[in-house]
């Protein structure tokens, strides 16, 4: 364990990706997340365009959603942002996810209480 928040953010350094995941790990929790997201937008940009860019953002789409410090509407914000209008076609699978999670829970819940 490192304690990302006594380090400045000029003091992350190293490749696009590096520097991302370092500073969402910083403000995952920290009510400053959404003023962060521009920076790691314009971040994103120096990714390597292809597959495995679109693979990491939706993996950094996925973390985002687990904190409460986003609405879904930054998050659909920072993802057009990060891939120049195409968050469209990474956030449906986010939400579909999301959608197919609560409806896994849904029918746990159900048969739970089916069986009482």
């Amino acid at each position: 364990m490192y304690n990302l928040s006594a380090i400045q953010d000029e003091n992350i350094r190293g490749a696009a990706k590096t520097r991302i995941t370092l500073l969402l790990q910083k403000y995952i929790n920290d009510d400053g997340l959404p003023a962060k997201l521009p920076e790691l937008a314009r971040m994103s940009t120096e990714l390597p365009a292809g597959w495995s860019r679109d693979n990491y953002l939706r993996t950094v789409g996925q973390y985002l959603l687990d904190t409460d410090k986003l609405t879904t509407k930054e998050l659909d914000d920072f993802l057009d942002k990060a891939t120049a209008g195409r968050g469209g076609e990474i956030m449906p699978t986010i939400r579909e996810t999301i959608f197919d999670e609560g409806v896994q829970k849904g029918v746990q819940q159900g048969i739970l209480r089916k069986a009482r």
